[in-house]
């Protein structure tokens, strides 16, 4: 329409002046150097548009010519984004599908004109190592680093990754802690050396690494007090592991207060505690955190630990049948107590309760020990020989 309209008004204007030049032709006079050059107006407007047109076609065909190698550079440019495109798109597609292979073939094409390729050898690292092809891989992130030395962190990243999917936890820390070194604020760092840290056991340095994350969007409350239980967790196996009772105690005194109302910890740090003698206040322990929180772990650890009040001990597990009375680890707990207080038929009633209930290798193995305390070894045997063959079917 915008044209049609242009196109109207040219002719008007046409139309107008050539009605004119009807009427009067004009006269037109130039002088130049002497050379004078005489013609009516219809000449020289002609001439002059002729000459006006010569020299646009002109320019504009030095212009074009000018441009050509910029306009070709520009040209191929779209036409490699084109192809990298596509060819991105089908590694993505292949890793999504698992066809490793084809993924790392479809990523090397598109490095191979990308002007900036050191994501897409990222990409094409990963699925050489899914294809088992581990010197290409190393190859590709050694390639990434060359064309971008800014990579460090990403192509780090992914060899650290790598690493700890290979269970090669010690390779992933060194790589890990250089990168927390240029980059001590980054969280993908850290959170790949919780995760290498706890491969490794490495429970001092785990928590040592979680005091330098205050609040934070990337990890969340939850994920943070999880890591410490975990940490605290294998502090404790270790101290009972190697028998440093004084060691033991410390951690759990150092505990934070919060952290020691974690049912877990608890069972964790009793079950340690066992393995030393008097542990009768792990029996007052236990006592309060059942009052708060009925627990299978903490009832089975009530029956293992010794009081120094062995008849209020076994009432106080007694009081818990009026609201337990069908808890099969209640009875075996009971059954525990009676068997160190002699009390032979109330131990056998406990035992044989939790076994109706519930069938047990446990209770199995307590049975064993009653009768072999009163020389039944027959029987003991008997029981013994059940509790392992449950033990082995569990």
């Amino acid at each position: 329409m915008k044209y049609l309209l242009l196109t109207l008004l040219v002719l008007f204007i046409a139309v107008a002046i050539g009605s004119l030049i009807v009427e009067d032709t004009g006269y037109v006079q130039l002088a130049i150097s002497g050379w004078k050059i005489e013609t009516n107006l219809i000449v020289f407007s002609s001439t002059l548009t002729l000459v006006f047109i010569a020299v646009y076609i002109l320019i504009r065909s030095f212009i074009r010519t000018w441009r050509l190698p910029a306009d070709l550079r520009a040209w191929k440019l779209a036409k490699n984004q084109s192809l990298i495109e596509v060819h991105i798109s089908n590694g993505l597609v292949n890793m999504v599908e698992g066809n490793w292979v084809d993924a790392e073939k479809s990523f090397h094409k598109a490095a191979a004109i990308s002007h900036d390729p050191y994501i897409i050898y990222a990409q094409a690292a990963r699925a050489a190592y899914e294809s088992g092809l581990l010197d290409k891989q190393n190859e590709y992130l050694k390639l990434a680093r060359i064309d971008n030395p800014d990579a460090l962190l990403i192509t780090g990243l992914i060899q650290a990754e790598l690493h700890l999917k290979e269970n090669q936890a010690v390779q992933a820390i060194g790589v890990l802690n250089s990168l927390l070194e240029k980059w001590p604020e980054q969280n993908r760092v850290k959170e790949l050396l919780m995760e290498a840290y706890i491969l490794v056991n490495n429970w001092q340095e785990l928590l040592e690494l979680l005091s330098t994350i205050g609040k934070n969007k990337y990890f969340s409350h939850d994920v943070i007090e999880d890591k410490k239980i975990t940490a605290y967790k294998g502090l404790l196996n270790e101290a009972g592991c190697v028998g440093d009772r004084n060691l033991l105690n410390k951690l759990w005194e150092d505990l934070p207060r919060k952290l020691k109302k974690q049912t877990s910890l608890i069972v964790v740090y009793i079950t340690e505690r066992i393995r030393f003698k008097d542990t009768s206040d792990c029996e007052v322990l236990l006592k309060q955190e059942i009052k708060r929180n009925w627990d299978r772990r903490l009832i089975n650890l009530y029956g293992l630990v010794i009081s120094t009040d062995a008849d209020g001990q076994l009432e106080t597990a007694e009081s818990w049948l009026n609201n337990y009375k069908s808890d099969p680890i209640l009875f075996l707990t009971l059954g525990r107590i009676s068997i160190r207080n002699s009390l032979w038929t109330k131990a056998k009633e406990y035992l044989q309760k939790s076994s109706d209930i519930e069938e047990n290798a446990d209770v199995f193995f307590e049975f064993a020990k009653l009768y072999q305390s009163q020389g039944d070894y027959k029987q003991a045997s008997i029981y013994y020989e059940r509790g392992i063959f449950l033990k082995k079917l569990k």
